[in-house]
């Protein structure tokens, strides 16, 4: 008997017919979801709802992600589809047996066991990076990304608890991404951390120069405590907190990325919640100091150390 539902995901899409003639097999795996192989013999998964709209295809990694696809099936299974034969398709570029057992239970994780069958364009648009990252990422996190996630985090508790501010609505589901926090296309929030006692972060040029952008800067001082608070303890804490449809998003970047950490990291860290929460600032990116110039041609990823005791403070409203 198989007990994980990913792993029969697997097992139906192992026993799909080898599709031909630019068709799809499908088997069906919920009320409007099935697990599919592409005319290229490579896995997908198949959603029936929320298909209206205009054709778009967005891709991130190995992971191609079709809305409103119009497909077409072998003759046998023909008769699951609208009149219109479009569906939302969710395909991983990959033969690999591991790494397609991996895409179902990512798929499975993120996005059926959130949403069972009533996963929306929106829902499939929002998960597509963190997805990739679970499936693509083999890299594990190392201590540094796990203090800068844990300080990421205490700004959201931070926020919430010292002005009632939602920003775990507006946190990065990619950490590729170019800021931690988008409140809106023009208003970014960046977080930097440090050890040290002495307030001095390193920043990207772009971080505090990028055109046409309203960048605030949260500044945190950490310290170690081996009775403090995990990265692992503080995600549920805000998952708690922070427990409304509108944070499933929230919800799922805090598992993907723990799922890419070692458990000895995460073991071996542990934070003075007290004393970050008193030693969290807010800075203008403006104030800080920087070039005052772009880079020139040819030149790119210019990083330089700053000390914040230079830049004036505000208050994150």
């Amino acid at each position: 008997m198989i007990d994980n539902m990913h792993e029969k995901m697997f097992t139906k899409f192992s026993k799909l017919e080898t599709p031909e003639n630019g068709k799809y097999s499908i088997a069906q795996h919920g009320d409007s979801v099935y697990i599919g192989k592409t005319p290229e013999n490579k896995p997908a998964v198949i959603w029936l709802n929320d298909t209206n709209g205009q054709n778009r295809k967005l891709s991130y990694g190995r992971l191609k992600l079709r809305l409103a696809q119009k497909i077409q099936l072998l003759t046998s299974e023909i008769e699951c589809l609208g009149a219109d034969n479009k569906v939302n398709l969710l395909q991983f570029e990959s033969t690999m047996l591991d790494e397609i057992k991996m895409f179902f239970e990512t798929v499975n994780n993120l996005l059926i066991e959130a949403y069972g069958d009533n996963v929306s364009q929106n829902d499939l648009i929002h998960t597509l990076s963190g997805l990739s990252q679970m499936i693509t990422n083999k890299k594990k996190h190392d201590q540094k990304s796990i203090q800068g996630q844990f300080a990421e985090l205490c700004v959201i508790k931070h926020l919430f608890e010292s002005h009632k501010m939602d920003y775990a609505i507006y946190y990065h589901h990619s950490f590729d991404d170019k800021f931690d926090f988008s409140i809106t296309e023009v208003d970014k929030l960046e977080v930097k951390s440090t050890l040290s006692e002495h307030r001095i972060h390193e920043f990207s040029h772009t971080q505090l120069t990028y055109p046409s952008r309203n960048i605030k800067v949260a500044s945190v001082l950490m310290r170690k405590d081996d009775r403090g608070t995990s990265l692992p303890e503080l995600s549920e804490e805000l998952k708690e907190v922070f427990n409304h449809p509108e944070h499933q998003v929230f919800h799922r970047t805090l598992d993907a990325f723990l799922e890419c950490c070692e458990d000895d990291d995460l073991n071996e860290q542990f934070y003075s919640m007290t004393y970050i929460m008193e030693n969290i600032k807010y800075f203008n990116a403006k104030d800080i100091p920087q070039f005052d110039t772009t880079e020139p041609q040819g030149v790119t990823n210019t990083r330089y150390k700053v000390d914040m005791n230079f830049a004036k403070t505000i208050e994150p409203i």
